[in-house]
């Protein structure tokens, strides 16, 4: 016989960025996040929040399974999370009153399909055996070692915080953030056009890319 307990029912969220949002509530080194003492320290195991970080992983193909575990709202967890997917997730919980779970995927981009719309990218790599030179920074490895596995995960919509390197070329930015948004949306069953069951919550402080809207927070 197999029991679950401690089950909530309420709503998830898909976080994904760069180092904007992979920036934890303790913070980086010499980069303190204002406020994070007293969110650590009055951290609660009974405050119906969850939080769940996948581990950095990188494939040539989608992967099914990938590292990450559900934790509950302890000073530990909360101080190893990303500050913006917390701060999101408390938020949402106050105001809200349910449960409220976010799954931080850093830095995951976009799958092999959506990539080979954009020809300026060369994806012979992914067929090719040998060793991939950083792969953390070519298309696809990311989203099939982060994000492949958790589709089909039912998601209440998904938070992006853009950072800089996207800076030089805010063309083709402009062109890749809403085929990224397109996907998500796909991969979590919106197949419409006009979709707007998963809202896109996206904070962009490289205004000269415009990728989505003029302001540099928006929701779509």
């Amino acid at each position: 016989r197999v029991t679950l307990d401690d089950i909530l029912i309420g709503e998830v969220w898909l976080c994904s960025g760069q180092s904007n949002m992979e920036m934890p509530v303790h913070g980086f080194p010499n980069q303190p996040v204002e406020g994070s003492a007293e969110a650590i320290i009055r951290a609660r195991a009974a405050t119906p929040i969850r939080l769940c970080t996948v581990k950095r992983s990188t494939a040539r193909t989608p992967q099914e399974e990938c590292a990450a575990q559900w934790l509950k709202h302890t000073p530990e967890a909360v101080a190893g999370t990303s500050a913006t997917a917390y701060y999101f997730a408390r938020y949402l919980q106050s105001v809200l009153d349910v449960p409220v779970g976010v799954i931080v995927t850093c830095e995951a981009w976009m799958d092999r399909e959506t990539m080979s719309g954009f020809k300026e990218f060369d994806l012979s790599f992914l067929d090719n055996p040998d060793q991939i030179d950083r792969p953390q920074y070519k298309p696809c490895g990311l989203y099939n070692g982060m994000i492949a596995p958790l589709v089909p995960y039912t998601v209440k919509g998904f938070l992006w915080y853009q950072g800089e390197s996207n800076r030089p070329n805010p063309t083709q930015y402009r062109a890749l953030m809403p085929a990224f948004v397109k996907m998500l949306r796909e991969r979590a069953g919106c197949r419409s056009t006009t979709c707007r069951s998963h809202p896109t919550a996206m904070t962009d402080p490289t205004p000269s890319a415009e990728p989505c809207c003029a302001k540099p927070s928006c929701i779509i």
